[in-house]
Formats: C-alpha cells, structure tokens, sequence
C-alpha cells in the first residue's frame, strides 16, 4: 500500500513538469512572434489589383541568376601551313614613246620658238605654212592665235622688219597725199593712217618715212567652223570668229567681191519696212557695212549680202543672220580698214 501510493506520488510530479514544459514552449513561441512577425494590412484587392499586386511582390525578390553557358572553345585550325613564296618585285613597264610629230607640228614647234625669240616673220611663215598643212583642232586654234599676235607685231605696227616682202617704207614726196599712195599699194589710207598713227593725214612732212603694206588682203571663209581668214598672197595674217546664215537662209558659197563700204550704214529693213538711221544702236547692221557681189558659184547673181557688225555678240559663231556674214564690232572694224573696193576677194567654202 505503501509502495502504490509512492508511485502515483510520483506520476503526479511527472505530469507536472511536462505541463510545466509546455507552457515554457508556448511562452517561447508567442515571444518569437512578438519578437520577428510584422503583421500585414488586410489586403482587399480585386483581380487585377491582384496580379499587380503578386507582379510587384515578385519583383522584390532577387532574381535567380542565369545559370552561366560555357564559352565554347575556339575551333582548330587543321589547315596545313602554305609554304611562303617571296614575292618578286613587277618589271616597269617600259613607256610608250610618243608619236612623231608631224610636219604641220614641227613647223608650230619651230614657230613657237621663233616668237618667243621676237623673230616674227619666220614665226608668221611657218604658222600660216603649219595651218594650211592641218594641224589637229586645239593646235590650230593654238597657230591661228600666234597668227594673230605676229600680225600685231609686222603688220598693224610702225615696225618694219628687215626682209618683209609685203612691208616696207616709203617716203614722203612733194604733193603726196595718203588717198594717192594708199591705191598704188592696194591698202585703204585708213589701214596707212593707223599703223604709222597718223592722225592728221594733212600734215604730212616732206621726206617723212611711213611704213607701206603691199595689198591686196584676200578673204576665205570657213561655214563648218564659222572662221574668216585673212591672206596677203598665200600668208595668213589674220583669223576672226563669223556668225553666218540660220538654217533656211544660209549664206552662199562661192566667189564674192566686195563692192561697197559704208561707215555707219543706213539700212532698211526689207521683212518690216522699218529704217535704221546711221548712229541707231539698234541698227543689226552695227556701225561698219561691207556689200558683196557674186562671181562665182551660188554667190552669182545673189543680192543683198554682205559683211557687217552686230548688236548680237552672242550669235556669233552660230548661223542666225539672213545670210550676210557678221563679226564682232571690233573686228569688222579692223577688217574694213583691210579691204579695198572692186580688189579684195571674199571665198565661201563649207
């Protein structure tokens, strides 16, 4: 009886020290959810509030990192190593040698020099000879300038050069008079008063030496290439650009002889009727009128045309005239102190 009672005694104080460890536990636990738990707002949220809602809690985790892909190794070169070659250096190509030159160049070569030497009757020569023999077109036009430039030099100066054949000088006598000498040689007394400058034909000296050309000056003119050339004998001494007669109305080719000079022209209109009086800018034909007749060819019995100014520079070198031959005011000028009436002969070629 003893010995039971001591056993329940016992049990009793078993059970008490469990409750006892239960009650610690509970005690521990409701202080660790004091102690770490944060208790949320209650949350009411239709669904798309919260998707948001699920989305924004998402992105506060850490994403987990990728898991890294392995570099792959470089691929292997198996191909076989090609044996080095030592380049050879190229062989220069020998340079092609320029083409010989032809006569016609030669004697522009030759003429070049001469004018760089201030030898102007051979540089004359040779150029008109260089020309007539063809020359390819740059070099032509080259020829013809340096014609140009001589001609300044022997020609339309008081200079005479030893040797000219078409130059010379000539001295005053009693009673002479420009108008008279000028005839004998075939030159209008204009082209005497310029080049020695006279500019008083009245007051001539008795024994005074003027320079004499030897006329007469010949006309060629070029339609292809809208050029008039002017000769004394078979020497060219001068080139000038022309504008000929539009389509329809072309100028006619053939022999002419200049017939008429006129200073100034008065001209009438023969489409309009209207008249242009001397002086008139707006005269076409310009100040400087130079009528034609014809001999030879189409020009035969042809009327009307002739050689004059313009009031239109810029239709030089093209065909827009009614057929007559136009040059730039200045070098009608010049050319009319050229030409002498019933002597000077004009050629129309294509």
């Amino acid at each position: 009886m003893a010995k039971r009672k001591h056993t329940q005694k016992k049990s009793a104080n078993s059970n008490r020290y469990l409750a006892a460890l239960a009650i610690v536990a509970l005690l521990a636990v409701v202080v660790w959810r004091l102690a770490f738990y944060t208790p949320q707002p209650d949350i009411n949220l239709d669904t798309a509030d919260l998707d948001r809602h699920i989305q924004h809690q998402a992105n506060l985790q850490d994403p987990e990192p990728l898991p890294q892909q392995p570099t792959p190794a470089p691929p292997v070169d198996i191909t076989p190593p090609q044996p080095v070659v030592d380049q050879l250096p190229e062989s220069p190509q020998p340079e092609p040698e320029p083409l010989p030159l032809t006569p016609a160049q030669q004697l522009l070569e030759k003429a070049q020099a001469a004018m760089t030497a201030n030898k102007y009757l051979n540089a004359r020569e040779n150029l008109s000879d260089a020309i007539r023999m063809g020359l390819p077109p740059e070099q032509d036009q080259l020829a013809r300038a340096l014609v140009n430039k001589a001609a300044d030099h022997w020609l339309f100066s008081p200079t005479v050069y030893p040797n000219d054949e078409f130059c010379r000088y000539y001295q005053i006598q009693s009673g002479d008079m420009l108008v008279r000498i000028a005839p004998k040689a075939v030159i209008p007394d204009q082209l005497l008063m310029k080049i020695n400058r006279i500019t008083d034909p009245t007051k001539l000296r008795v024994g005074q030496k003027i320079k004499l050309v030897q006329g007469p000056f010949t006309l060629h003119v070029d339609r292809k290439r809208f050029l008039m050339s002017v000769y004394l004998g078979d020497l060219l001494v001068r080139t000038y650009k022309v504008g000929l007669g539009a389509p329809g109305k072309e100028t006619p080719t053939g022999l002419w002889r200049v017939c008429l000079k006129q200073p100034n022209p008065k001209w009438v209109d023969d489409l309009t009727g209207k008249v242009y009086l001397p002086n008139d800018p707006e005269n076409p034909l310009g100040d400087r009128w130079i009528a034609l007749e014809g001999l030879e060819g189409d020009a035969v019995g042809r009327q009307g045309f002739g050689i004059h100014g313009t009031i239109k520079p810029e239709e030089i070198g093209k065909q827009a005239s009614r057929g007559c031959i136009r040059l730039y005011n200045g070098d009608v000028r010049e050319l009319y102190d050229l030409l002498v009436t019933e002597k000077c002969l004009v050629r129309v070629e294509n």
